[in-house]
C-alpha cells in the first residue's frame, strides 16, 4: 500500500479550503470596517459632547458672533475626542448658533465610502445620520431610511 495523498483527495481539499476563504474574508472585512466605524460614531459622540458643554457655558449659543462660531471647531477639538486617524475626515458644518453638524467621512473606499454626521441643535445631539455605502451604514445600526440634511440616507 502506498502513502500520501491522491491528486483527487487534494483537489477536494483546495475546492474546501477555497470555498472557506470566500465566506470568511467578507465577513473580516465586513467586521473590521464595522469596528472603525464603531469609533468614529464614539468620536463623534465625544465631539458632540463637547460642542454642547460650550453651547451651555456661552449662555446656550454655539457662539455669539462670527468669530466665536469661526473657532468652533477648534475649541472642540482642543477638548478631546479620538481623532487621530487617517480613515476618517472629520468637519464641521455650522448652520447657525444653534445648529451644528459634525461629520466623520470614511476615506479610501472609493464607491464604498460613507459618512456618519451628528446634528446637534440646541445643546444636544438630535440626529445621527449615516450616508453613502447602505452596507457599512446598515453595519453600524442605521436602518431607518431618513432624508438627512445633505440627502438621502439612514439614522441610528
Amino acid at each position: 500500500m502506498k502513502k500520501g495523498f491522491t491528486l483527487m483527495e487534494l483537489l477536494i481539499v483546495m475546492v474546501i479550503v477555497t470555498i472557506m476563504v470566500t465566506i470568511a474574508v467578507p465577513k473580516y472585512k465586513g467586521a473590521m470596517e464595522r469596528g472603525r466605524g464603531v469609533q468614529a460614531v464614539a468620536s463623534l459622540g465625544a465631539l458632540s459632547d463637547n460642542l454642547n458643554a460650550i453651547y451651555v457655558m456661552n449662555g446656550n449659543t454655539y457662539g455669539k458672533n462670527d468669530s466665536e462660531l469661526n473657532n468652533l471647531p477648534s475649541r472642540v477639538m482642543a477638548l478631546g475626542g479620538n481623532t487621530n486617524t487617517n480613515l476618517f475626515n472629520y468637519n464641521f458644518d455650522i448652520r447657525s448658533s444653534s445648529m451644528v453638524i459634525i461629520y466623520a467621512a470614511r476615506q479610501g473606499l472609493g464607491d464604498k465610502s460613507y459618512t456618519v454626521s451628528f446634528l446637534n441643535q440646541n445643546g444636544e445631539v438630535t440626529h445621527r445620520f449615516c450616508m453613502g455605502y447602505e452596507t457599512y451604514c446598515n453595519l453600524l445600526g442605521a436602518s431607518k431610511v431618513v432624508t438627512t440634511p445633505d440627502g438621502p440616507g439612514w439614522e441610528f
